[in-house]
């Protein structure tokens, strides 16, 4: 599991039945960025997981649904956000069952990124 802030490799090739875990923030606040200087490989079976840890209080108001980009479902809160340059947590939905708000990674690639895998961020 890599550590929340920034996490920079020369290059960087993950095989089939690897798993890098992102950690992240339950406050949503502080972010992950994984700088490849090189190429980033991810071959068939590898993946990276930035998956939700947000928790439900972090949500917006009572009862409403989680969001990213948008309005959650019964919310009349601003939308959260920006679904073009996605670089915040998603928010979690809020009362009871809320469930956790949505992953956040950063990657930068400056070589070739290669991905036969999977990159999620749920």
């Amino acid at each position: 599991t890599l550590p929340q802030g920034t996490v920079t490799y020369q290059s960087l090739t993950i095989s089939a039945g690897a798993v890098m875990n992102m950690s992240g923030d339950p406050n949503g606040l502080s972010t992950s960025h994984l700088i490849i200087s090189g190429d980033l490989i991810i071959q068939p079976g590898g993946s990276i997981l930035a998956d939700a840890i947000v928790e439900a209080t972090a949500g917006s108001g009572q009862g409403h649904g989680g969001t990213h980009g948008g309005q959650g479902g019964g919310s009349v809160d601003t939308v959260h956000g920006n679904a073009i340059s996605p670089e915040v947590y998603g928010n979690a939905g809020a009362g009871s069952g809320g469930g956790k708000g949505g992953g956040q990674i950063k990657i930068t690639v400056n070589g070739n990124f290669i991905n036969d895998g999977i990159v999620k961020a749920n």
